[in-house]
């Protein structure tokens, strides 16, 4: 779906892709086959918080997919931000689950930053974004870990939910609620080094991860 969403990019002159209706229409069916395979190979459990959600939690999981997929790629703005904050989550979760996969998809993001890093020479685009949402999101429901996950991802949560709330505002209230979202764009209009930025939030994400590491053995 990203890449199809980056290639319809280059189709347009003002840079738009697929809409937002294809978009989450597209995510929900490709979330439901990953939910359905995951459970069709007993890799699902449906118990949470101690007790068993049943068929409530099905949809709870194909919305986390969806949600981690969006964060990732909303998140996705400076130089850096997207990999280094996805990147530390995913250690975390490597160390909780062992996941060969995941030590190889570490691999591959560490190489990747190499070159994404300010000055960017490469970029991921929606292609790479919703990839690496859709790994945090299903290795946390492989391992049971959708709440450490959520922990972890905290910078990913408050991106999200800023450009959400920046649109629920401009259509019910007419008005913004940040100069611009998401979130580190408006850090960037206060005149904040992209750096820095990008620096600041994976020190929080470090911290929020060791929060996350210490919640899971406790």
């Amino acid at each position: 779906i990203g890449l199809w969403d980056d290639v319809e990019k280059t189709k347009t002159e003002n840079g738009d892709g697929l809409t937002p209706r294809v978009k989450l229409v597209s995510q929900f069916i490709a979330s439901l086959l990953v939910v359905y395979a995951l459970s069709f190979s007993d890799n699902l459990d449906t118990r949470m918080f101690g007790r068993d959600w049943g068929t409530f939690f099905y949809l709870f999981a194909i919305l986390y997919l969806m949600f981690f997929a969006n964060a990732v790629n909303i998140t996705d703005g400076l130089d850096g931000l997207a990999a280094l904050v996805t990147i530390l989550p995913l250690i975390l979760m490597s160390v909780i689950g062992g996941n060969p996969f995941l030590y190889a998809f570490i691999g591959a993001l560490t190489a990747f930053l190499m070159f994404n890093v300010k000055p960017a020479k490469y970029f991921m685009g929606d292609a790479g974004s919703n990839a690496i949402g859709a790994v945090l999101a299903t290795t946390a429901l492989m391992d049971k870990t959708e709440g450490v996950t959520l922990i972890a991802c905290s910078v990913l949560c408050v991106e999200l939910f800023s450009s959400l709330l920046q649109i629920i505002s401009i259509r019910a209230l007419g008005k913004k609620l940040f100069t611009i979202a998401p979130l580190h764009h408006a850090f960037e209009r206060k005149g904040i080094a992209e750096r820095a930025i990008v620096t600041g939030y994976t020190l929080l994400t470090l911290f929020v991860s060791l929060v996350a590491y210490l919640v899971y053995k406790g």
